[in-house]
């Protein structure tokens, strides 16, 4: 059952016009960006101006793919983050345990662990660069790089 929008809208047939496309795909576009389809005083399945205006300029998908881009790249941060602190307490561990088996006092091998898992986290980082956001390239971006590759 489709609900009452009362709010100005937008018949979606006419964003379809808009965009080129039809109104099927801009019912599917619409429903994959949350937004909600209802129908409008003439009953015709129509969105809200402001969710019509994102939909038509694009930023509503543009926001989406960023936010998930963002999300993405927080949770390699994350891993990456925990993977080098398993490695630096994993070293550290093992280099301390050995010193005090070997009669060390606690305050030297815990010097040389922490030596150790230096050394080790500096390899890790070395071998596995700490991840970098990459922003979803943008229309302006990529006109920018093909005026400046037709520049040369």
């Amino acid at each position: 059952m489709t609900a009452f929008i009362e709010e100005p809208t937008v018949p979606v047939a006419e964003v379809a016009k808009r965009v080129g496309g039809t109104v099927d795909e801009v019912k599917a576009e619409a429903t994959a960006l949350g937004m909600f389809i209802g129908l409008d005083w003439g009953h015709r399945e129509a969105i809200s101006c402001r969710e019509a205006y994102v939909l038509v300029d694009g930023s509503a998908r543009r926001n989406q793919d960023h936010e998930n881009a963002f999300r993405a790249h927080m949770a390699a941060l994350d891993q990456w983050q925990q993977d080098r602190e398993t490695v630096r307490r994993e070293v550290w561990q093992q280099a301390h345990d050995s010193e005090v088996r070997r009669g060390v006092s606690s305050p030297v091998a815990a010097d040389k662990g922490h030596a150790a898992a230096r050394e080790a986290v500096a390899r890790f980082e070395a071998a596995t660069p700490e991840p970098v956001f990459a922003e979803p390239e943008s229309r302006v971006q990529g006109w920018l790089k093909r005026v400046k590759a037709g520049a040369r």
